[in-house]
């Protein structure tokens, strides 16, 4: 059996599809071939989309993950660097996707003393509509002589 050290000192060196066709074929070691001509590329790509160096790396080791798991649908339709490159889009779109959720749930986190943090959604919901009922009693009172909202929801005595 040929490593890749070997392989990659031959000659001619392997095209992207012969190397798979091997891989499928039971010479797993040869999937580091696709992994060195390709590093470079999926760095980049990954790092264009989410802009953290981190992130590249880990979609980088996703995208090889995911596309050795799906080698065997890899039907040749296309260049095998396009169908890797666009599985390592896919990746980095999605973690962009998820760490976008994140940082809205940290900013809405980051509001301190808002009772309505860590209620489920329809209790939030019906709070909503209790306290925009609130307001509008306090906007009424205020029209009729209340000169002072005490709160954000709440209205004067008076």
């Amino acid at each position: 059996m040929v490593g890749p050290a070997e392989v990659a000192t031959s000659q001619e060196p392997l095209s992207d599809e012969e190397v798979v066709t091997r891989v499928l074929a039971g010479e797993i070691a040869m999937f580091e071939i696709v992994m060195r001509r390709h590093n470079q590329r999926l760095y980049r790509v990954a790092r264009s989309i989410l802009r953290n160096d981190g992130e590249a790396e880990d979609v980088m080791q996703d995208a090889y993950v995911r596309a050795h798991e799906h080698l065997d649908q890899f039907a040749g339709r296309a260049k095998f660097s396009t169908w890797l490159t666009r599985i390592a889009v896919h990746e980095a779109l999605a973690r962009q996707r998820r760490g976008n959720r994140y940082q809205e749930l940290d900013s809405m986190s980051d509001r301190e003393g808002d009772p309505r943090i860590g209620l489920p959604l329809w209790r939030r919901i019906q709070n909503s509509k209790h306290q925009t009922r609130r307001l509008a009693g306090c906007w009424k009172k205020r029209s009729r002589g209340c000169r002072m909202l005490t709160g954000p929801f709440s209205c004067c005595a008076t």
